[in-house]
């Protein structure tokens, strides 16, 4: 069996099809023909366009350029017509911008943007670098002072620890090595015009301070060479009094004066030029 065509747009017909499946046109069921047309040209009959109002400044469209239907050529199908129901979306207008002077101004083709004030900078807190720089200050002040004392604690501790005094080419016995350990509260030597040097010891929380200073005063008179120069009382509970003993270097002598209470002692050597007598 041959195939037959549309005379309108070339497509194969299929058998039993009133139209044709390429162009719509109507086709004989028994032959299978297209049924003719009642012109004699196959021309598109295009729809008709609904009708626009120009508004005013609206946008302009291009006209459309026009194609002539050729005969057997393909038939479009017709595009349906939406009519504009009532409440449907209509398109918002957009704002318009007035140029204000001194303003950026966009370059064209680009749409105005809106010009807002620029109160966000104006507003804007300042920055609090002062208090910064403050506490940076005390910070580190603090840290010397911590750093201060753990130097002089660790000074001190030593200090208790050891066994003697030194004072030039003397030396004498400390309070650690006749009677025990005893924690020191402060410590220091201090050199003067003359060849004078002072060395003061201070101890604190002494358990009993009247029975370790017994112990170290008899011991630095029978073993050091010491010599009572200002009498003392240890039964009182506070008290200062004097030692004395001559240097090693000769033309010199070194004092010992002791001032005590009910919690510690302290002890100030002084080494310097002067001649000794002995109080027995």
């Amino acid at each position: 069996m041959s195939s037959k065509f549309c005379i309108n747009c070339g497509t194969v017909t299929e058998p039993g099809k009133a139209f044709c499946s390429g162009c719509g046109a109507r086709i004989d069921v028994d032959t299978g023909n297209p049924v003719p047309q009642q012109t004699g040209t196959h021309q598109h009959q295009p729809q008709p366009q609904p009708v626009y109002t120009q508004q005013p400044g609206a946008y302009q469209p291009q006209p459309q350029p026009v194609y002539t239907q050729q005969p057997g050529a393909y038939q479009p199908q017709p595009q349906p017509v939406y009519t504009q129901q009532p409440g449907a979306y209509q398109p918002q207008p957009q704002p318009v911008y007035t140029q204000q002077p001194g303003v950026y101004q966009s370059q064209p083709g680009y749409a105005q943007q809106p010009v807002y004030a620029n109160t966000q900078i104006a507003n804007a807190p300042k920055k609090k670098t002062g208090l910064k720089i403050a506490l940076i200050i005390i910070g580190c002040f603090v840290a010397f002072i911590v750093l201060i004392v753990v130097i002089a604690s660790s000074a001190l501790g030593g200090q208790a620890d050891a066994d003697s005094y030194k004072l030039g080419n003397d030396e004498i016995a400390s309070v650690k090595a006749i009677v025990g350990r005893r924690e020191i509260s402060s410590y220091e030597t201090k050199t003067y015009t003359g060849g004078v040097t002072v060395k003061t010891i201070t101890y604190k929380d002494v358990e009993d301070v009247q029975q370790d200073l017994m112990e170290y005063i008899t011991h630095l008179r029978f073993n050091e060479g010491f010599s009572v120069t200002v009498a003392y009382d240890l039964s009182l509970s506070s008290d200062s009094f004097q030692l004395a003993k001559p240097s090693v270097d000769g033309g010199m002598v070194i004092l010992l004066d002791v001032e005590y209470s009910k919690t510690g002692f302290t002890l100030v050597f002084t080494k310097g030029e002067g001649t000794f007598e002995s109080y027995g």
